[in-house]
């Protein structure tokens, strides 16, 4: 059998924290018609200018933060603007630091490595080939993005016997490493969010998808309380007769990971990280608010299925990112409707 670890444990450990200029800002290459997760909106000067002048405010918050301690005021409504390039990864650990548990550094590294081969690193190492392909951290064999992925999710295997490897975490842990560009910072950040019930996402992976599940019962409430038209179009077209509803594994299971454009898909994991698994039921909501009228010319179950599932081209027909997250913004799903939803059943 392969050693699969030996492989992936090359001397090279260099990390590149810089995007290539041939990439775009967030560090992946455009393949035209090949890949719409590697889109993203192109700022114009003006936009430049006004995020430049933002991440000056984002750095000096951020900066407080980290001296005092405490949650700034501001944070949500800056949050909901977008968070600058230049701040994400900042913000990303100080949004979760109260959540990570201390942990022994060493402790972790024989996660790493110090047992030679688990049953999941077979896996592992495939899905870590297809994982942000585009991205410039994951485009070589054992090294760089994909060796650090492959060392910690292993570690997130072994450290979550009840859980094990499920396909899908390699695809968040590529997000979250894509910004943080370190290891033990991902590592914990992941493992963090897997097991505080804020984030909701180990029920989601576990047997049986329990989590999913309640979370596919909450986004059909908010498609029947706020998108009537069509909710009532899905509807007639068999919705409610389909056994499981296929686009919710990549909405719910991954924060949308694997089907949003880029800008698009790290606003995401801003506002989740804020505001936990909730967050996603407002990235729902504007998802079908603007694929409405593309909803509506399916006449099959199963096309609309595949719209939802993977939206990303039609939804760059209709909206760029600044404006979607501008919705976001104003068109918050909260606790009290869902509470509403659930009571008025």
């Amino acid at each position: 059998m392969i050693n699969l670890l030996a492989q992936y444990n090359v001397d090279d450990h260099t990390i590149s924290p810089l995007p290539p200029p041939a990439g775009n800002r967030f560090g992946f290459f455009l393949e035209e018609g090949v890949d719409q997760i590697s889109k993203c909106e192109t700022l114009t000067p003006s936009q430049i200018q006004h995020e430049e002048t933002r991440a000056v405010k984002w750095k000096r918050m951020l900066e407080t933060w980290k001296q005092n301690g405490s949650i700034p005021k501001k944070l949500k409504s800056r949050v909901y603007k977008g968070v600058p390039l230049p701040s994400r990864a900042d913000y990303w650990k100080l949004v979760t630091k109260q959540y990570v548990l201390e942990e022994n550094d060493e402790n972790i590294d024989q996660l790493f490595y110090n047992i030679e081969s688990i049953a999941d690193d077979v896996q592992i190492d495939l899905d870590v080939k297809r994982t942000l392909g585009l991205h410039y951290l994951f485009q070589t064999d054992f090294k760089m993005g994909r060796r650090e992925l492959f060392l910690i999710l292993r570690a997130i295997s072994q450290k979550n016997n009840d859980l094990g490897y499920t396909q899908g975490m390699s695809d968040f842990a590529g997000i979250l490493f894509s910004i943080l560009k370190e290891r033990l910072a991902t590592y914990k950040m992941m493992e963090m969010i897997l097991n505080n019930p804020k984030y909701n996402l180990k029920p989601c992976l576990q047997v049986g998808f329990p989590g999913l599940i309640e979370l596919g019962k909450i986004n059909d409430l908010m498609l029947k309380n706020i998108h009537h038209t069509s909710y009532r179009h899905l509807v007639a077209l068999g919705y409610l007769d389909l056994d499981i509803h296929v686009y919710m594994f990549d909405w719910y299971m991954v924060w949308f990971s694997r089907i949003l454009p880029c800008d698009f898909l790290y606003a995401v994991f801003d506002f989740c990280l804020l505001d936990g698994y909730k967050a996603m039921f407002t990235i729902a909501n504007a998802i079908v608010h603007y694929l409405k009228h593309h909803i509506l010319e399916c006449d099959d179950i199963y096309i609309a299925m595949q719209l939802l599932k993977a939206p990303a081209d039609k939804l760059l027909q209709e909206v760029k990112c600044s404006t979607f997250v501008a919705y976001c913004r104003g068109h918050k799903v909260t606790q009290k409707m869902i509470d509403k939803w659930k009571s008025a059943k």
